[in-house]
C-alpha cells in the first residue's frame, strides 16, 4: 500500500486535527500509518530557541514517541549551523524495519535517529518548543509518501560502552546510528540500541564517583540484558584508565586488574545466554596529554587484546588502527581520525559502523553454515 499526502491543499489532503487543542499545543499532524517512508517540510526555529520534532505511533489510548528529534537555532547544532529566523527544509527518511530515521536539513544530512523499542507503524508529527508562540510551531508545505509493511523480527545489537559511543552533537553520527542503513542494504532488519554514556567506567558508581553516572556494572542488567540482544559491542577503557591527578604514579579510576575482571565478567555472563560479544579496545587520543598517560591506557589496550584472545572474540583494535593509519596519511592522529584530541570523528565512526557490521553480518553467516 502506498500513501501520499500534502498538507495545506484542497480538503481530500489535509491532515484533519483531533481536536482545537491538540492543534494548538503542541501542533499535531496525523497522517495514515506508514512502516517506512518520508516526511518533508519546512519551518523556521526563533532565535537561540530549541525545537523538538517527534515522530509519534498514536493509538486511541496512547501516543508513543518513536523518534524524536531536537534542534536549535543560533548555535552549531551537530556540524550544521540552522540560522534563526529563517526558512528551513526538513527531510525525513525512515524504516521501522531498520529502526532509523535520517534526518535532512536543507538536503544535507543532519544526523541519524534510534528508536529505543520496535514499533510497527508511524502515524503522527509533533513539535515541542519552551517559551514559543503558537505559530513558531507550525511545519508548512508538509508533504509524506511511505508505505505499510508487515513487521518482522529484527536482529538486536547493543552499543555499551562510554562518551566514545554516547551520541554527540559535534559530529553528524556516532558508529550505532550509522549502522542499520549497512544492514538494509543486506536486508536483514535490525534494532541497534546506543547504550553509551559519557564519563562511564566498567565499573559502579561505588568503585570510582568521579562521574555521577551509573556505570557499566550498574547498568548492565537493563541496558544490556533485558534488551535480550543478539549481538554486544563493548566499547571501554579511556576512563577505566584515566588518573585524575598530574602524578603518574597515580591511581586510575578502575585499576587494570579490576578492568579486565569487570569485562570477563559481563562477557561470561553474555556467553553464557549465547549472546555474541564484540570487543573494542580504547581509542588512540591526542598528543597534547603527557605522555605516561598513553603508556597507562596502552596497559588496558593489552588488556583488552589478551580477554580477546582467550574468549576467542572478534577485536577491534582502535589503538593499534588509528596509530597506523594516520601517519600512512601523513598527518597527526588528532587531525585525521579526532574531533577533540580524545573523542573520535564522523571519519572514524564510519569506518567502525562498517567494520562493526560486516563482523556481525560475517558471524551470522558462519552461524548459519553450521
Amino acid at each position: 500500500m502506498s500513501l501520499l499526502f500534502f498538507y495545506g491543499w484542497s480538503c481530500g489532503f489535509c491532515f484533519k486535527p483531533v481536536s482545537q487543542d491538540i492543534l494548538k499545543h503542541p501542533p499535531v499532524y496525523h497522517f495514515d500509518e506508514m512502516t517506512e517512508g518520508k516526511i518533508e517540510a519546512d519551518f523556521t526555529i526563533p532565535d537561540t530557541k530549541e525545537l523538538t520534532i517527534n515522530i509519534l505511533c498514536a493509538g486511541e489510548k496512547n501516543e508513543e514517541k518513536v523518534f524524536t528529534i531536537p534542534l536549535a537555532s543560533g548555535t552549531k547544532f551537530y556540524p550544521l549551523n540552522i540560522s534563526p529566523d529563517t526558512v528551513h527544509n526538513l527531510e525525513i527518511e525512515f524504516d521501522l524495519r531498520y529502526n532509523f530515521c535520517k534526518v535532512f536539513i536543507d538536503k544535507v544530512w543532519l544526523t541519524s535517529v534510534l528508536s529505543i523499542k520496535q514499533y510497527s507503524y508511524i502515524n503522527s508529527i509533533s513539535m515541542e518548543c519552551p517559551g514559543c508562540n503558537d505559530e513558531d510551531l507550525i511545519l508548512s508545505d508538509l508533504k509524506m509518501e511511505g508505505s505499510l509493511h508487515e513487521q518482522t523480527k529484527a536482529l538486536k545489537i547493543v552499543a555499551f560502552g562510554n562518551s566514545t559511543t554516547a551520541y554527540r552533537r559535534t559530529i553528524t553520527g556516532v558508529y550505532s546510528q550509522r549502522m542499520p542503513e549497512y544492514f538494509k542494504k543486506q536486508n536483514i532488519p535490525v534494532h541497534v540500541f546506543n547504550e553509551g554514556i559519557g564519563g562511564s567506567h566498567t565499573g559502579r558508581l561505588t568503585d570510582n564517583a568521579m562521574h555521577k553516572i551509573r556505570h557499566a556494572l550498574d547498568r548492565f542488567d537493563d541496558a544490556v540484558l533485558a534488551r535480550n540482544p543478539d549481538y554486544v559491542t563493548f566499547n571501554f577503557g579511556l576512563n577505566d584508565s584515566w588518573v585524575d591527578s598530574k602524578d603518574p604514579k597515580g591511581v586510575s579510576r578502575i585499576p587494570v586488574d579490576k578492568y579486565r575482571e569487570n569485562l570477563l565478567y559481563m562477557i561470561n555472563t553474555l556467553k553464557d545466554k549465547n549472546i555474541s560479544v564484540i570487543i573494542l579496545t580504547p581509542n588512540a587520543f591526542g598528543d597534547k596529554f603527557e605522555s605516561w598517560r598513553y603508556k597507562r591506557t596502552e596497559k588496558y589496550v593489552r588488556a583488552v587484546r589478551a580477554i580477546a584472545k582467550k574468549e576467542k572474540l572478534p577485536l577491534i583494535d582502535q589503538w593499534k588502527i588509528m596509530t597506523r593509519m594516520a601517519p600512512r596519511e601523513a598527518r597527526q592522529t588528532e587531525d585525521f581520525l579526532l574531533s577533540d584530541e580524545m573523542h573520535t570523528n564522523d571519519l572514524w565512526h564510519k569506518f567502525l559502523a562498517e567494520r562493526i557490521s560486516e563482523l556481525i553480518i560475517d558471524l551470522m553467516n558462519d552461524s548459519d553454515a553450521n
